[in-house]
């Protein structure tokens, strides 16, 4: 069977000749005989014949199996891409709630209510420049929790438009612990102590991430302490480890487990959301491609430490 083999079959007697399994493709079959006497005939005779391919193996349905597969394949592409899109919309939305709620819970109306009337008293005891000055501070303390609220750029424009520059939450840190210190005179003092290889200026962050901490340990830590406790110290420390920025938010006061006692017996809670708040961006901006940690922890003795470190 040209086509097939190509040597001939040993003699046989049997007048029919079965070939299995064929491949498609061109066959030609050639017969010998011999009379009684075993005179072979030289030339015998032939017959070609063509096995067709089946339809699932001819071009055109390989042709359109491919192009039907390559289709598909787009289709997954595109959908899971405006997936992505979709999520990357709702997060950036959902960042932006977040922003907004913080920023509620920072210019709360008492806050503003007892600064005003922390000026209320200065004018009152004769001391106008310096109310007039906390007023302006006021008004630019305002501003920076509106453009911090409102830093995120629209879906799409990338992480460094949610950002803004470490100077600036810097400024909006010393002014918000001013006014708390305004209230309450000589109750706490604060530090803000930075690294000498960090460039403020150039460093950007995501924004409203440190102050609703300083305001924990403000509130919750400091002002809870008793007169014989001695003054309250803040310290703010900002250090840069290779590609790794850290803050270190550092209160002597009466610790977590005491300031939940302490609340747990007042009949005015005060009741912050801010962290919680921060919490919840924190982890929709990880889902981003952030790289962010808040670690929160109880010294030795008294007071609190938090550690916030945000890769770059």
């Amino acid at each position: 069977m040209e086509g097939y083999d190509s040597a001939w079959c040993e003699p046989t007697e049997a007048h029919g000749v079965s070939y299995t399994n064929l491949s498609p493709g061109k066959y030609t079959l050639r017969v010998r005989g011999s009379n009684n006497e075993q005179v072979w005939n030289t030339s015998g005779i032939s017959q070609s014949f063509v096995i067709r391919k089946p339809w699932w193996q001819t071009w055109w349905f390989i042709a359109l199996t491919g192009g039907a597969i390559a289709w598909l394949f787009y289709q997954f592409i595109q959908r899971r891409e405006k997936q992505l899109r979709k999520r990357q919309e709702e997060n950036e939305r959902l960042i932006k709630y977040l922003q907004v709620q913080t920023l509620q819970a920072q210019i709360n109306p008492h806050f503003i209510f007892n600064v005003l009337g922390a000026m209320q008293n200065q004018i009152l005891s004769e001391n106008p420049q310096e109310a007039n000055r906390h007023l302006v501070n006021l008004s630019k303390l305002i501003r920076r929790f509106l453009d911090s609220s409102v830093s995120s750029a629209p879906p799409g424009k990338g992480m460094a438009q949610n950002e803004i520059p470490l100077e600036q939450e810097m400024e909006l840190l010393k002014m918000y612990i001013e006014f708390e210190q305004l209230q309450r005179q000589g109750r706490f003092s604060y530090e803000m102590l930075v690294d000498n290889a960090l460039n403020t200026a150039n460093r950007t962050i995501p924004p409203m991430i440190i102050q609703p901490y300083v305001e924990n340990a403000i509130k919750h830590g400091l002002l809870y302490m008793d007169d014989g406790e001695g003054v309250g110290r803040l310290v703010i420390t900002f250090t840069k480890a290779e590609d790794v920025l850290t803050i270190t938010i550092e209160d002597n006061g009466v610790g977590r487990k005491r300031a939940a006692e302490i609340q747990q017996r007042s009949h005015q809670i005060y009741k912050s959301h801010g962290t919680r708040l921060v919490e919840d961006r924190v982890t929709i901006l990880n889902e981003m491609g952030y790289h962010i940690t808040i670690e929160t922890n109880d010294r030795d003795g008294v007071g609190t430490v938090v550690i916030i470190k945000i890769k770059d």
